[in-house]
């Protein structure tokens, strides 16, 4: 940086943005809604419904081939586990 800049920085240093007056604030305040907003239990539920299904099908497509495997040796006879 140059001097120059330097010296733009410290300047700007100085000042503050302006917040709302205190009036303005507590008008603001006032006015606004509580929020009250609540989540229906049958959004939540489907949301945990959806998760359940994309895990088991992610298990059992994890898992098939060595499900196939299983019951192909098992089922020649003399072979097993």
């Amino acid at each position: 940086m140059t001097e120059h800049d330097n010296e733009i920085e410290q300047i700007l240093r100085q000042y503050r943005p302006a917040g709302p007056t205190d009036e303005l604030r507590q008008r603001i305040l006032s006015s606004a809604k509580p929020a009250t907003k609540q989540i229906h239990p049958w959004r939540v539920w489907g949301f945990r419904a959806a998760i359940a299904a994309v895990v088991l099908i992610a298990v059992g497509l994890r898992l098939a081939p060595i499900i196939f495997i299983m019951a192909t040796v098992l089922a020649i006879p003399g072979k097993g586990f």
